[in-house]
């Protein structure tokens, strides 16, 4: 037997080895594999992992300067000096305000050394005011570059934007020899900020010198190049490149097709792209040279790292060899003694395998058997928890360790109705109760469902990971699942979450409390309850934030608007209060929101068709999710609406007001300005409204009346030309005839003689 058994281990130890042996050589085979059929793919890849730190930093860095500066000026938009020249003419004597002005325009280059120059452009007085110049300019529309930027953009309504500005002669000064210079990559701050108006612009430049410390790296060189959307050079060591497309650098043909982040190649250069959130692009270029020293680096690192593996797992393999089967005989004894054996050439694995199979039955059968004795002694460990007869020294004498206490407890109280309510008997109905509630709620999150004082209570274990609290799914699953099959209406409270159990007591009190508060009123529903903690002090009505709401409606401002709804609601029933406190809560902010309907002199019917059923709804909010839900649904985008709709009517009636103007008084000298100044409004407002409503400017609608009414006299009367012209204000009938013969192909003569009348003589 001895023998056999010897015969046996030597099997064992040779097959040891073997699978050692084996183990050493695969990762040499692997890595020696990897090293061998590197391809030129691997090659860019490798390439494109060295320069994607560098490309992201500077992305980041790059990203970061231009956020804060555009946090900073944006803030231009509402402060009381800059709103005020935004709509005035400007005042040289009015020291301290354009101190103010310059100061805050100044205030930007501090945490900015990117920054080459700050101005306050008014396009309607023609004046500009810089870091350190103040003064008019004297430039057409037509070549004004910052104002025909503006109006490009303005289609897209884009208050705030960035743009490349080709080198020009920029702002003529007025009266001086010079210009107000404005070139390179620049921030546009359109004022004022909510209205559809080109009234003024805060225009922020950047130099291109500066721009490039932004994007050193390790070796104080900046290789990195920066393309706008457009495919524009934004940044380039060389600074001849800087404005051009992207197209005169022969190496940058591979980004072509389309501006997207990895690695291209071209001829012995390989280009890393990275497109950023801003848009923008950021390239590097790398020559084949590097590429090929990167990757016989790779190469001469995988052979190090073969050569350490042989040497460990050789060692490995003299160990395992000899120290390995000493405790496998071991095992292998013991488990003799549990499995006889016959055969001694039977497998030690096998035999042992057989022991722990015999070892695993009997532990399951004890498993079992601890199980039901643990979930009687929990049981009796919640009731007494519940009733409050647990003492701090008999929690630790049950030493009742769970991993409720680390993540939070909850626990929910489950009331139904008695049997003269839903004609169900009282015993069946508890058991029907317990057993849908233990098969609803997973075991591993829940200890057992008692019977207390009429009301089934589980404690159930918080799992805040969840976006959805799955408890509010279970408690929605039992009430509907009680009612379909058994017709028993249940109501459910759910606790706040807690982490010592000493506190079960308290927290069933609290929740039991808010139970009968909701049953009173007779209908199905689950209750959220908290328990006053000592450290938590009750937070009063946020009056300050529902002004804020207040006003942000009334400016049609609905992201903020969307925001602070959720802010409001989240600080109401974000502490412990009174069940009847959340509906006075919610009642005093409906009410508030409302009243802007009554600032506009509108009738609730108008804005709200279902009102009473409104305030109705408010006893149904018991949590953030619901009451943010209503106020933003039910009463928030419903006034919006209106006003917005109001708004866009108004503006529809001014151009049509614009229009039959036109018609009446095209043979008069009419202006856009002229129209402004009798309508109250600005110029640029009203040719944004015309333009919208009929597709053309107020002067090319107005220079088409007339054209047409030319045609008309031309045809039906025999005025001369020149009195035509006259009449219909042009400065001479040479202008007159030009202009005609532009549109119509002939002149007036020509097409009187073909349609129309000949003149008197």
């Amino acid at each position: 037997m001895r023998r056999g058994i010897h015969q046996t281990n030597g099997r064992f130890y040779r097959n040891l080895v073997i699978f050692s042996v084996l183990i050493g050589l695969i990762p040499v085979l692997v890595l020696g594999f990897y090293a061998a059929a590197k391809t030129s793919d691997q090659m860019m890849e490798a390439l494109f992992q060295a320069d994607e730190e560098y490309l992201n930093s500077s992305m980041t860095r790059m990203e970061d300067m231009m956020q804060s500066v555009e946090n900073y000026y944006a803030y231009s938009g509402v402060r009381d000096e800059i709103v005020r020249y935004t709509y005035q003419d400007l005042d040289f004597q009015d020291y301290d305000a354009l101190t103010q002005i310059r100061q805050f325009l100044r205030g930007g280059s501090y945490f900015q050394d990117t920054i080459n120059g700050v101005y306050l452009v008014n396009f309607q007085y023609s004046y500009v005011v810089g870091i350190s110049e103040a003064g008019y300019f004297d430039t057409p529309e037509e070549d004004n570059v910052l104002l025909t930027t503006m109006l490009e953009h303005e289609e897209q309504k884009k208050t705030i934007f960035w743009q490349y500005i080709d080198p020009w002669e920029g702002l003529t000064q007025k009266g001086k020899s010079g210009s107000y210079q404005v070139e390179g990559l620049c921030l546009f701050i359109k004022l004022p900020m909510y209205i559809s108006s080109r009234q003024a612009a805060v225009v922020v430049s950047f130099s291109a010198e500066e721009m490039g410390e932004l994007f050193m790296d390790g070796h104080g060189r900046t290789p990195l190049i920066l393309l706008s959307e457009e495919g524009k050079i934004l940044y380039h060591e060389d600074s001849q490149m800087i404005g051009q497309d992207y197209g005169v650098i022969p190496e940058l043909a591979v980004l072509s097709e389309s501006l997207e982040s990895g690695v291209e190649r071209y001829g012995d250069i390989y280009v890393s792209a990275m497109q950023g959130r801003n848009g923008y692009t950021y390239v590097k270029m790398t020559s084949g040279a590097q590429v090929r020293h990167a990757v016989m680096s790779i190469y001469w690192v995988v052979l190090l790292l073969c050569a350490v593996v042989l040497l460990v797992l050789g060692g490995m393999i003299l160990v395992i060899s000899r120290r390995i089967y000493s405790p496998v005989r071991k095992v292998y004894d013991q488990a003799r003694a549990l499995v006889p054996v016959s055969n001694p050439r039977v497998s030690e694995l096998d035999v042992i395998e057989r022991g722990l199979n015999q070892l695993s039955s009997e532990n399951l059968m004890l498993q079992e058997r601890m199980s039901e004795s643990m979930l009687q002694l929990r049981e009796l460990f919640f009731l007494k928890l519940l009733r409050g007869h647990m003492s701090e020294e008999e929690m630790k004498a049950y030493q009742m360790e769970d991993q409720m206490e680390e993540d939070g407890m909850k626990l929910a109280v489950i009331w139904y109705q008695n049997a003269e309510q839903s004609g169900v008997l009282e015993d069946y109905a508890r058991v029907f109760m317990a057993q849908l509630v233990g098969g609803i709620i997973p075991e591993e999150i829940r200890w057992p469902v008692v019977y207390y004082e009429r009301r089934l209570v589980v404690l159930i274990r918080d799992q805040r990971a969840d976006t959805e609290h799955p408890i509010t799914r279970y408690a929605e699953e039992i009430m509907k699942k009680a009612w379909s099959m058994a017709g028993i209406k249940v109501n459910i409270s759910i606790s706040d979450s807690f982490r010592n159990l000493s506190q079960v007591n308290r927290v069933y009190q609290e929740s039991n409390n808010a139970l009968l508060y909701k049953t009173f009123y007779g209908q199905e529903m689950i209750v959220y309850t908290e328990f006053r903690r000592e450290d938590k002090e009750e937070q009063a009505y946020p009056a300050q934030k529902v002004r804020d709401l207040h006003y942000t409606i009334q400016n049609c401002n609905t992201d903020t608007a969307e925001r602070l709804t959720r802010e409001i609601t989240e600080e109401i029933f974000g502490c412990w209060r009174e069940p009847i406190e959340y509906r006075l809560y919610m009642v005093r902010v409906a009410s508030d929101v409302l009243s802007v309907a009554d600032e506009l002199e509108v009738q609730y019917s108008q804005i709200y068709p279902d009102l009473p059923r409104i305030y109705e709804r408010v006893e149904d909010l018991n949590d953030v999710d619901s009451a943010s839900g209503f106020l933003w649904k039910d009463l928030i985008l419903p006034i919006l609406s209106y006003l917005q709709e109001s708004r866009s009517s108004h503006q529809n009636q001014t151009a049509e007001l614009l229009m039959e103007k036109i018609r009446r008084e095209y043979d008069t000298d009419l202006t856009l300005e002229s129209c402004a100044t009798e309508l109250h409004y600005h110029s640029m407002y009203l040719w944004q409204i015309f333009k919208d409503r009929y597709g053309m400017t107020f002067s090319q609608c107005l220079d088409n009346t007339r054209f047409l009414k030319a045609k008309e006299w031309l045809a039906s009367t025999s005025q001369p030309i020149a009195e035509i012209a006259a009449r219909l204000r042009y400065s001479n009938a040479q202008n007159f005839i030009r202009s005609f013969k532009k549109k119509e192909g002939m002149t007036p003569g020509q097409y009187r003689e073909m349609h129309g009348k000949s003149p008197k003589d």
